[in-house]
């Protein structure tokens, strides 16, 4: 019977402790260029070293191996990336509908996604190691020796007897070590990611504190480059590799209208490879890479990625990946990250003339869920410092003050903005306490006290639970940068619409900006009007908007709709159903 992740009881409780370790650092090991001397191995270091030598494979491709796919990093037990990938040999056990869930909905069929990831053998290989090493695939994905080990003896497998003589002789194993067994072209191209890494050899500290080093091989397979050219700023070191699944448009100024960041998914090598994939059933724009901020482009600008849940924000923006692994919305960003998102970002607003603020640089946290999402997505998450982007954007994080208005932005500064925060695998259950810690959001509340409940957003407590502090719960949640009209003012406190109802907040100096901003409400005569998440689909069941409730207008969009800061983001509502006020 195969491997079944979703069957383990424990798995819950291992996705909450390994977010528990990355939230300590960076998610994945950092650094990507080997240094002069390194410290006394780590445990995990001889576990490589101990394996490379009972199997034959060479130490420094198993150690390439394994940063191309998991940044030697090791869940215990739950999967290292939205692939299925466990341990830090990546042996996968993909769950179909689990993928399906994942990847943006809307131009695939999922029963077709559920039917590919199942019977495709890349994503399958944790038990055929299992077989090798003769141990349950189970204790594979939870023992980092064992996983490395069975990872080892799978490499070897490929490669055969006699064993290659050089690293190059060892492309065709590695490539069917990603491929499950066979050479695809996506498996190519992770073996081209994995003998990159071997070329350039990589160092750094994994989220549980193993120190890792790989010094720089002479390896010359896999090492051929695309003859495309990327669209990219002049001095950001850019490549480009073709998307296999995106729609064709000729999209320009005044129809890119959006630009949209959020997490990879899975390390930087193997999310190339995967949008790459026509099986892959996902792309986006661009990929940024954690270590040294290289950036890969997939998908020409005038074309639609399938980056978001909604078709609508896809036709109308460029999505724009952050290299990731593990630790879900508590994910540490490097300064690579951040210089090389601001220079493309840059470079994207003045091509396609979009305004650099907020409204239009958004978070695909902050987009509107997919229907029937058990939760909405967490990324870039409550770690992304949107105040150091824009700093770096040279570009103001909010409007300028207006006494006048009738808004408020909000502005905290990272550094000094600390919150208590739970992460749990699924809201409400199986949490770990993270304790204070800087984060980009304010909670909200549904009274001005300090005791009140925090707010509870329907969509995520059907049930009517109050929100909580789980970093994931964003129905009680205002980001930094975003804009919300004012409901109410008592004294020390503030009430903002959100998702439908007052979320109230403690006043404190330089927490928020009184700023002018087009509002929307419900047009004269209308007790309520529909909420959507995507124009062409159903309204939402759990949202209305009230009369005398008020919005901002963040944009005009085909077929008679707007698009309005609502709840923790964005929403549509009709344009026949609203008034709009200058704010």
């Amino acid at each position: 019977m195969r491997f079944n992740p979703r069957r383990r009881r424990t798995f819950v409780l291992a996705v909450v402790a390994f977010a528990v370790l990355v939230s300590s650092g960076i998610a994945g090991a950092r650094g990507r260029h080997a240094a002069p001397s390194a410290p006394p191995p780590s445990p995990r270091q001889q576990q490589f070293t101990a394996a490379a030598h009972e199997f034959a494979v060479p130490e420094p491709l198993l150690l390439a191996l394994s940063y191309a796919l998991a940044r030697w990093e090791d869940a215990k037990g739950a999967p290292i990336d939205t692939s299925g990938g466990f341990g830090p040999m990546h042996l996968t056990a993909a769950d179909g509908y689990a993928y399906a869930a994942s990847v943006a909905p809307g131009r695939i069929d999922v029963a077709s996604v559920v039917r590919s990831i199942n019977t495709d053998p890349a994503m399958h290989t944790l038990e055929a190691a299992a077989a090798l090493v003769h141990m349950p695939p189970g204790q594979l994905s939870r023992d980092a020796k064992q996983n490395i080990r069975a990872g080892a003896a799978l490499l070897a497998s490929y490669a055969g007897t006699p064993r290659p003589t050089t690293l190059d002789g060892w492309y065709d194993a590695v490539a069917r070590y990603v491929g499950g067994g066979t050479i695809t072209p996506a498996a190519r191209q992770l073996a081209d990611a994995v003998f990159d890494v071997l070329r350039s050899g990589a160092t750094g500290e994994t989220a549980d504190g193993q120190r890792m080093v790989l010094a720089a091989q002479p390896a010359r397979a896999g090492s051929a480059q695309s003859a495309q050219s990327a669209e990219c700023p002049a001095g950001l070191e850019c490549r480009f590799v073709a998307a296999a699944g995106y729609d064709r448009a000729r999209r320009g100024v005044g129809q890119v209208r959006y630009l949209v960041l959020g997490s990879a998914g899975t390390p930087y090598e193997h999310a190339v490879a995967r949008i790459a994939d026509p099986r892959g059933f996902t792309s986006a724009h661009y990929l940024v890479r954690a270590s040294d901020g290289q950036v890969t482009q997939l998908v020409r600008g005038a074309d639609v990625a399938w980056f978001a849940a909604s078709p609508a924000i896809n036709a109308a923006a460029i999505g724009i990946g952050l290299d990731s692994v593990g630790g879900g919305a508590l994910v540490r960003y490097s300064e690579a990250t951040y210089t090389s998102v601001a220079a493309l970002v840059k470079y994207l607003a003045a091509t396609y003339k979009i305004p650099l603020d907020r409204q239009h640089v958004l978070g695909r946290d902050e987009l509107p869920a997919a229907a029937g999402a058990v939760r909405p997505a967490n990324d870039p998450g409550a770690r992304w410092d949107w105040g150091h982007l824009f700093t770096l954007l040279d570009a103001p994080l909010a409007p300028p003050a207006d006494d006048f208005g009738r808004a408020v932005a909000f502005v905290p500064s990272f550094a000094d903005n600390t919150q208590p925060v739970l992460q749990c695998a699924v809201v409400g259950t199986g949490c770990a306490d993270l304790g204070r810690q800087q984060v980009n959001f304010v909670p909200l509340r549904v009274a001005p006290s300090d005791g009140a409940p925090l707010l509870s957003d329907p969509a995520v407590h059907p049930e009517g639970a109050p929100g909580s502090t789980d970093v994931a719960d964003t129905g009680d949640k205002a980001v930094a940068g975003q804009i919300f009209a004012v409901a109410e003012r008592r004294a020390g406190w503030t009430a903002v619409w959100y998702g439908g109802q007052r979320g109230w907040f403690r006043d404190a100096a330089g927490l928020t900006r009184q700023v002018r901003s087009p509002l929307v409400t419900p047009a004269p005569g209308l007790g309520s009007i529909d909420v959507f998440t995507d124009p062409a689909g159903p309204p939402h069941p759990a949202y209305t908007v009230a009369a005398g409730q008020s919005y901002p207008l963040l944009g005009r969009f085909p077929g008679g709709f707007d698009l309005i800061g609502f709840n923790h983001g964005v929403a549509f509502v009709r344009s026949s159903d609203v008034s709009v006020w200058p704010g």
